[in-house]
């Protein structure tokens, strides 16, 4: 219902990159093994789809069109799969994610549930599998939908593209629209034309931070002021990621006489190389070597580094061992640590041991 503002940052640019060579790759039969496994001989890429909701039909519009649908039909709904495949009497849909995020699960990723059904309805097919690839993990989280699922999710759309085309209506009547936020605001490209990214805005104007005034904070003071940060903050970090983008993407920015922001390049600290520093220190030093290292290297040591180091000579099975020993030393510590302010629940509440009001009167006495 709201105007869109597409926002471009390195890291989105480089999952652009990333699928682009997926696609080549599947185009050439040179996907790597473990990916190859999961897509059904014959998969095609970047394939546009559309579901017409009235209708109850699908149909494929085309292959790696950089989403360029044409021209949409006034009830269809479009998008573009990474992968479409079939698979027996089922069609497979396939989603890569490159980055280290985890989405919404296949489950009920209403993305992917789409494109299996505009696919199924294109296809004369009943059922789908859908996959979420991590690349960089090698997880992948599956789910088998069957026909009884896809009609109602159909059914779904349908009620949604109803409710859709009344909010158009009441946002050109001038009416305000409800908003939810929520860990889906992150990627929205209206964040721009938000009203309750607005209302924040003009509340603050307003009425100000209510942590910060003459007003002794209360309770609700207080988490009131607390939610207000964490949208304020929300904010600034997006706007301060699209300044980011625009610095990369234009070069440095003058902000006063003499004064620029953006990427200020220097060279850093040098550092040694432990490994090289060891050679050295036993080329040069001779027998003393040991207790030079001793004094001059530092040895850090980490479990994954123990996995890594085992496997690396062939048995894997040692880490433990070696492990177990370092713990028999007393090599290995576990100190408290203090967590920065954070939400937690509160089950996670640490409790506050009671005052033991006899000892602080002794104590007061004795002084």
């Amino acid at each position: 219902m709201l105007p869109k503002a597409e926002n471009h940052n390195i890291y989105a640019d480089q999952g652009h990159d990333d699928h682009a060579e997926l696609a080549q790759q599947l185009a050439d039969g040179d996907l790597p093994e473990w990916i190859a496994a999961l897509v059904p001989a014959g998969s095609r890429s970047e394939v546009a789809l559309a579901y017409d909701v009235a209708a109850r039909t699908g149909r494929i519009i085309g292959e790696n069109l950089s989403r360029s649908y044409g021209d949409i039909g006034p009830f269809e709904i479009v998008g573009s799969a990474d992968v479409m495949g079939i698979d027996g009497q089922a069609v497979v849909i396939i989603d890569f994610k490159t980055g280290h995020a985890d989405v919404e699960p296949a489950s009920s990723n209403a993305q992917l549930w789409f494109y299996a059904l505009a696919a199924c309805r294109a296809l004369g097919k009943d059922a789908a599998t859908i996959r979420i690839v991590y690349t960089q993990t090698g997880r992948v989280d599956e789910y088998e939908i069957d026909a009884l699922e896809l009609a109602q999710f159909a059914s779904d759309l349908e009620r949604l593209h109803v409710k859709v085309a009344a909010l158009q209506e009441a946002r050109r009547r001038g009416e305000t629209m409800e908003t939810r936020e929520g860990s889906w605001c992150r990627h929205c490209s209206s964040k721009a034309y938000c009203p309750s990214k607005n209302a924040l805005l003009v509340q603050v104007a307003a009425g100000g931070l209510a942590i910060i005034g003459d007003s002794a904070l209360t309770p609700e003071r207080a988490a009131q002021g607390y939610r207000q940060l964490v949208r304020i903050e929300q904010l600034v970090k997006e706007a301060r990621a699209r300044l980011h983008a625009y610095v990369d993407e234009n070069g440095p920015i003058a902000v006063a006489d003499g004064v620029k922001f953006g990427r200020d390049v220097r060279p850093g600290n040098e550092r040694i190389d432990g490994r090289v520093a060891m050679r050295a220190i036993r080329e040069v030093v001779g027998e003393a070597a040991q207790e030079f290292a001793d004094e001059a290297v530092e040895v850090k040591a980490t479990k994954a580094g123990l996995k890594r180091a085992a496997k690396a000579i062939g048995v894997p099975r040692v880490a433990a061992a070696v492990e177990k020993r370092i713990r028999e030393l007393g090599g290995i510590t576990r100190a408290p640590e203090t967590y920065p302010y954070r939400e937690y629940p509160a089950s996670e509440e640490p409790e506050v041991p009671a005052v033991d009001v006899d000892a602080v009167n002794a104590a007061l006495e004795s002084a």
